[in-house]
């Protein structure tokens, strides 16, 4: 398996999870009407939520650039501009 297919499937297991994360049954899960640290439970894990998946897609992002910085696409090194 090459670089390009290995980032396309982590892109797409990034999608499915994010999808499922945000998906309204667990939300529901976090729709409590008690308070944690001051903050609704819904609240604390949509923010949380949405960071860690900023962060994979960074993680993703940086595994598709080349040692030299530059972008990948289709297992070869796009030219700059």
């Amino acid at each position: 398996m090459n670089r390009a297919q290995r980032i396309a499937e982590r892109s797409i297991a990034l999608a499915l999870l994010a999808a499922i994360a945000f998906a309204p049954p667990l939300l529901a899960i976090f729709s409590g009407r008690g308070l944690l640290f001051g903050f609704l439970p819904l609240f604390l894990y949509l923010f949380i939520a949405w960071g860690i998946v900023i962060a994979l897609v960074a993680l993703v992002a940086r595994g598709a650039a080349d040692e030299d910085g530059h972008a990948v696409q289709r297992g070869r090194p796009v030219e700059p501009r």
